[in-house]
């Protein structure tokens, strides 16, 4: 209301001086015209004539053209005629008479007579082929323009006056659709800071505000989702830690006992210890591995790379255990493709864990297809599966964190987030299609130019 209230009687102040500034320019355009007619007359008649010059006639007769007060001066300033008889033969000083006795033409305001009345004069020189001779002065009175003005200022202030409460009324009901919003909206906030994400904000209008409390109700939303994964994630993880830790707390029992003497059966019982100390310490891995990630403290050790024999190397890798579930891993890879620059632990790491995945979810008599390909940007890695699949709903969530398609199975749900967050760092897009029962496809792009992160 400040801003408005300034803004409106700074326009109005401004107005007021233009219309008095113009009032004022016509006044002295209408005068100049007839003081210049005035001047030339003087100029080629009377200054031709050899007879003394009545100048109280002169200023009675150039009176008649204008409704202006007419004096003329000599050229110090001694009033010569008034065109009202009211004179006397005095000096006049007012600044425009000073000025016109120089040659220029000069204007002036001030008050005269008594009671003192607002008067505008403008004086102009009176020329013969000597020189300067006098003056000659047109004085008109401001009462009728003060008069004019001052009402004009009336109205300005009577509508400034109406426009500020119109206004003020409008504000007053905008204001309440604002604050009363926001103040329910602080409300809610506090409630939500306080722990309570079940809470949804009300929106009351389709504006801003109610923008916002859309993204608060899809943000608390977010907040209860992942509050959710975050507690399966716990469970999860503690079921796969407890699941190696009793195998191993169980067999570490029983290989204590006295009894215990046949060498197969400890060798079954430290063959257990081994692969569910491996799996625990796999899992553990995985959890720091997640831990900086999210504390972006992952460094990659960049070198040159081909593809081909990162994939080959994996595929012989896992090959075993395709054998065991009866999964066929079939290749088609481009021949003499292009080096690109990568970490290869980090590679590995991530299309282990891709491939792991299809293993996992794909029956047996299944088959699992990677295929390597060259753009003009990059490298294209591409593991396809026929799977399981991966239910519509899961699938655009399936890279974040605590995300877990099969919630029975094995597998902590950080999995594909630490492979998305390692691909990114290259510079590159990990992408997932499925289809539930017609398997998976896993597309990794790895560019060949160096926008890669090194954190």
């Amino acid at each position: 209301m400040a801003v408005i209230i300034i803004t409106i009687f700074a326009f109005e102040a401004f107005l007021i001086i233009f219309v008095n500034s113009f009032y004022i320019n016509n006044i002295k355009d209408i005068l100049l015209k007839q003081a210049i007619s005035a001047g030339n007359f003087y100029h080629d008649y009377i200054s031709t004539q050899s007879t003394d010059i009545n100048y109280q006639e002169l200023a009675i007769s150039l009176a008649q053209s204008s409704n202006a007060e007419v004096q003329i001066t000599d050229k110090t300033g001694k009033l010569l005629a008034d065109s009202l008889w009211n004179y006397e033969s005095t000096k006049i000083d007012t600044p425009d008479i000073k000025v016109a006795l120089t040659g220029q033409t000069e204007v002036w305001q001030g008050y005269t007579g008594m009671p003192p009345e607002a008067v505008f004069s403008l004086s102009y020189p009176l020329k013969t082929r000597a020189g300067i001779t006098g003056a000659v002065r047109y004085i008109t009175s401001l009462t009728d323009v003060k008069r004019v003005i001052g009402n004009i200022t009336k109205i300005l202030l009577a509508a400034g006056i109406a426009i500020l409460f119109v206004i003020a009324l409008i504000g007053l009901f905008l204001s309440r659709t604002i604050v009363n919003p926001v103040k329910k909206l602080i409300e809610q906030t506090e409630e939500i800071a306080a722990g309570d994400y079940t809470i949804r904000l009300t929106k009351k209008y389709d504006d801003e505000i109610g923008a916002l409390s859309d993204t608060m109700n899809h943000m608390l939303e977010e907040i209860n989702k992942n509050d959710r994964l975050k507690n399966e994630f716990i469970s999860s993880i503690s079921h796969e830690l407890r699941t190696p830790l009793t195998a191993i707390n169980g067999w570490s029992i029983t290989l204590r006992r006295p009894e215990m003497e046949d060498k197969e059966s400890i060798d079954h019982g430290l063959d257990i210890i081994e692969k569910e100390s491996s799996r625990l310490s796999s899992l553990l891995e995985e959890l720091l591995d997640f831990s900086k990630l999210s504390s972006g403290k992952i460094t990659l050790h960049l070198e040159p790379l081909n593809i081909n024999d990162t994939v080959t190397s994996i595929k012989d890798q896992m090959i075993p255990r395709a054998q065991r579930q009866n999964i066929e891993i079939l290749m088609d890879l481009e021949q003499g493709i292009k080096n690109i620059k990568a970490d290869p632990d980090r590679l590995k790491q991530v299309l282990i864990n891709i491939l792991d995945n299809s293993l996992k979810f794909t029956e047996k008599g299944g088959r699992i297809y990677i295929r390597t390909e060259t753009t003009d940007r990059g490298i294209i890695v591409q593991i396809r599966d026929t799977g399981i699949g991966i239910d519509s709903s899961v699938l655009p969530v399936a890279k974040k964190k605590f995300c877990k398609g099969n919630q029975k199975g094995a597998g902590s749900g950080i999995g594909l987030a630490i492979c998305e967050e390692i691909v990114l760092l290259h510079g590159g897009k990990l992408n997932i299609e499925s289809e539930l029962q017609k398997g998976t496809e896993v597309s990794v792009f790895l560019p060949f130019n160096d926008a890669v992160t090194n954190c």
